[in-house]
């Protein structure tokens, strides 16, 4: 499997991706409440692949996996006693990752992941902020064992699933063994 940056010519392939995703969690006690014709909607997967921030997992002929990658968070994440203080710009997000159903319990979502965190420490990120929705529990168990670490638990409004309840993780490449200056340490 490879971590590409997503194409035009790819869109329409990383929405039918969504969509299955979708019907598969739906038969699932999972409560995303993700709707594709919110989001992931067909505007927001082109939008991202636009703003070149749409990765996906592929084997060259069918992609298995897609999130965007950005800058870009709810305000609520201004309230959170993060463990890292630096430039925004230097702390990624990462939005509706998703992989296959028929690569569910594989390994794939954890390969997945590890080539998203590549990718962000490549880019000189110093974290990856994130929130789950709090009955996703396999996701959550997935970005713990990647090594992010729950920071808080609060109720967060998108406009998908209106006010429900998150936690919010986040990634340290200083913890992973490359330490990152002083300046992006928590303060005192």
């Amino acid at each position: 499997m490879i971590l590409h940056k997503a194409v035009a010519s790819q869109i329409n392939d990383i929405f039918s991706l969504y969509k299955v995703v979708v019907a598969g969690v739906a038969k699932t006690p999972v409560n995303l409440g993700w709707n594709k014709e919110v989001y992931p909607s067909l505007e927001w997967v082109t939008e991202c692949v636009n703003k070149n921030e749409m990765l996906i997992f592929s084997d060259n002929e069918n992609i298995i996996g897609a999130c965007a990658v950005n800058y870009s968070v709810n305000e609520e994440y201004n309230q959170i006693d993060w463990k890292i203080k630096t430039p925004a710009e230097k702390i990624s997000s990462i939005h509706a990752f998703c992989v296959h159903p028929d690569y569910w319990r594989h390994g794939t979502s954890s390969d997945f992941l590890k080539e998203v965190l590549d990718y962000c420490k490549k880019n000189g990120d110093a974290a990856i902020h994130l929130d789950v929705i709090d009955t996703n529990d396999k996701a959550m168990k997935l970005y713990v064992k990647a090594g992010f670490e729950e920071i808080d638990r609060i109720e967060m409004f998108y406009e998908v699933v209106r006010t429900r309840k998150f936690w919010m993780l986040d990634f340290l490449y200083f913890r992973a063994g490359n330490e990152c200056s002083n300046s992006c340490r928590r303060q005192p």
